[in-house]
C-alpha cells in the first residue's frame, strides 16, 4: 500500500470552532456523499425538522478525532466539547434536550474557525449507526459573585473513519423532496 503523504495547505490554520449545529439522529432521513465517499453533499431531514445551533462561550469549544489501533482494528474516537454561558433554566433546558436525545444520539455539523464544515456522527460506512451521545454535562454557579457561570457539554462517539467535510458553500438540506415523494407514492398506490 502506498502512502499518500501530506503537503501543507496554504490556507488559514486557526484553532477553535466557529459554530455547532445538532440534530437528533432519528430525524435524519438520508445523507449523500460524493462518489469517493470523501465529502458530504446533502442531508435529508424529516419534515419540520432543522439543525439546532448551539451558541458557546468564546474560545470554549473544540472537536477532536483520535485514531486508535488495537488488536488489528482501527477505530476513531470523536469528541465535541463546548461551554454554554450562564447556569440558568434556559441553558439547563438545552442540556436536558441533549440528555434526552442520548439514546438515539445526535449528528453534528461542526464549523471550524477556518470555515471548514464537518459532519460528525454519520459516516458512509456506518450511516448513523454510531452517532454522538452525551458523554458528560456539568454546570457551575461559581463560588463568588465575580465567577463565571456556565455549563460544559461533551459529546462522544466511536466509528471506523474520520469525519467528512461538507462540500460546497451551502449544505443542501432537503425537505421538499420528501413531500414530492409522498405525493408520488400516493398517486402510484391509487393506480394499483
Amino acid at each position: 500500500m502506498n502512502l499518500s503523504g501530506f503537503q501543507r495547505p496554504r490556507s488559514k490554520r486557526y484553532g477553535g470552532l466557529a459554530g455547532i449545529s445538532l440534530v437528533c439522529a432519528a430525524d435524519v432521513m438520508a445523507v449523500r456523499y460524493d462518489d469517493t465517499g470523501g465529502n458530504c453533499t446533502a442531508i435529508t431531514l424529516k419534515p419540520g425538522v432543522s439543525f439546532a445551533g448551539y451558541d458557546f462561550c468564546d474560545d470554549e469549544a473544540f472537536y477532536t478525532e483520535t485514531a486508535l489501533f488495537s488488536a488489528g482494528v482501527c477505530k476513531t474516537v470523536h469528541e465535541l466539547c463546548f461551554t454554554v454561558p450562564r447556569f440558568c433554566p434556559v441553558s439547563g433546558g438545552a442540556v436536558a434536550g441533549l440528555v434526552n436525545s442520548s439514546r438515539e444520539g445526535v449528528i453534528a455539523i461542526v464549523t471550524t474557525s477556518c470555515g471548514d464544515r464537518l459532519l460528525v456522527g454519520h459516516t458512509p460506512e456506518l450511516g448513523a449507526g454510531f452517532p454522538l451521545r452525551l458523554s458528560s454535562a456539568a454546570g457551575t454557579t461559581g463560588a463568588k459573585s465575580t465567577d463565571d457561570t456556565a455549563r460544559t457539554v461533551s459529546l462522544r462517539c466511536e466509528s471506523i473513519s474520520y469525519s467528512r467535510k461538507i462540500a460546497g458553500e451551502q449544505l443542501s438540506v432537503i425537505r421538499e423532496q420528501l413531500s414530492v415523494i409522498r405525493e408520488q407514492l400516493s398517486v402510484n398506490s391509487n393506480e394499483l
